[in-house]
Order: structure tokens, then C-alpha cells, then sequence
């Protein structure tokens, strides 16, 4: 079973299993650790863009979410003001 640490406040755990390998960064290649959480619809339902992201390529924004390079922009135009940035 492959393991893998969890990055957590003050801390970390390891999370064994099947199924628990992060897919690699859209940008980078690098191991993802966030999703991008801009809001899409597919096959009509609504969800969100989860485009693997890993800290280096996310963009930030208020709160805890993080968008990909893609929907960034489109983010900014919808709130008349920039991301929070890069990176966590």
C-alpha cells in the first residue's frame, strides 16, 4: 500500500491505502496538494474545477481556496479585485 504524509497544524500524519496517491500538479508535475476550487458545471451539475495544484502554482484566494491559472483571471474580472497570490 502506498503511504504518503499529510501536511496538518502543528504536525503531520501518513494516510496508507490504496488510492491515496496525489496526482501530479497541472503546471509543474510536482505532487499536488490542493484542488482548484473554482465553480464549473459538468454534465449540467454543478462542481468545481478541481484541477490538481501543488503550493508553488496555486493561486490563493481569500478564505481557503485556491484557483489554477486558468480560472484565476476569470476570478479576479468577477470580483473587480486580484487573488490573494501565489503560493500558500
Amino acid at each position: 500500500m502506498p503511504c504518503r504524509p499529510v501536511p496538518l497544524p502543528g504536525g503531520f500524519a501518513v494516510v496508507c491505502g490504496p488510492g491515496n496517491r496525489s496526482k501530479p500538479c497541472t503546471y509543474c508535475g510536482r505532487n499536488s496538494s490542493r484542488l482548484c476550487d473554482f465553480p464549473v458545471l459538468r454534465k449540467g451539475i454543478k462542481t468545481t474545477c478541481d484541477a490538481p495544484l501543488c503550493d508553488r502554482c496555486t493561486q490563493r484566494i481569500a478564505g481557503d481556496g485556491d484557483l489554477c491559472r486558468a480560472h484565476a483571471p476569470l476570478w479576479d474580472a468577477a470580483l473587480g479585485k486580484p487573488t490573494v497570490g501565489p503560493g500558500a
